[in-house]
């Protein structure tokens, strides 16, 4: 029942394979959490994290976690747990999987 979806993602540097952004000198970027606050400020009450098991590296997953709740005021959730405690990325989830509220990992 949501008129719309936004996909953002944690790092501005995109690759196929992890390891190469995870090589890169400054995969997150200059504008990286600016672009987060500004496409998601106002405009949707609730946010799906779907990261998967590397969204922890370089702690990005708590940073994003802070600008959703405090810089934008929006609810978090996750349709599905890894077992580390990840949200999991929904390529492989069923599509009648219930949306469930996301604390974060803890550090």
């Amino acid at each position: 029942n949501f008129g719309g979806m936004r996909v953002v993602n944690l790092f501005s540097y995109r690759a196929t394979k992890v390891a190469n952004m995870m090589a890169a000198a400054d995969p997150i970027g200059e504008h990286g959490d600016k672009a987060i606050r500004s496409l998601l400020h106002g405009v949707f009450p609730l946010v799906i994290c779907a990261w998967g098991k590397d969204g922890d590296y370089r702690d990005r997953d708590l940073k994003v976690l802070e600008i959703l709740r405090e810089d934008v005021g929006l609810k978090v959730g996750c349709l599905k747990l890894t077992k580390d405690g990840h949200p999991w990325h929904p390529l492989y989830m069923k599509g009648d999987t219930l949306l469930k509220e996301y604390v974060g990992r803890i550090k």
